[in-house]
């Protein structure tokens, strides 16, 4: 499973199987439980971007290309937005 392919579980398949519980044991018996779901998601998402753009950087030489979609403009934008949940 790639990184695209777990971030979607996470954001799609596992909601679903959420709704789909009828009592909250059911839930916290899940080994795929989180308290902190929406910060999980975003640290998970913000891990790969960075490793994109270390990767990026490394193949790259040190010299990055400050094109639109390369992968740290994609880790940068992600920084500015994102947030935490408490």
């Amino acid at each position: 499973m790639d990184k695209s392919e777990a971030l979607s579980f996470f954001r799609k398949e596992l909601p679903k199987e959420f709704q789909e519980v009828k009592t909250t044991r059911e839930m916290t018996d899940r080994e795929g439980f989180w308290i902190g779901y929406h910060n999980s998601l975003a640290f998970m998402e913000g891990y790969f971007l960075k490793q994109a753009a270390l990767l990026e950087r490394a193949q790259s030489g040190g010299k990055e290309k400050r094109q639109e979609g390369s992968a740290l403009k994609r880790f940068c934008k992600f920084l500015s937005k994102a947030h935490s949940l408490d």
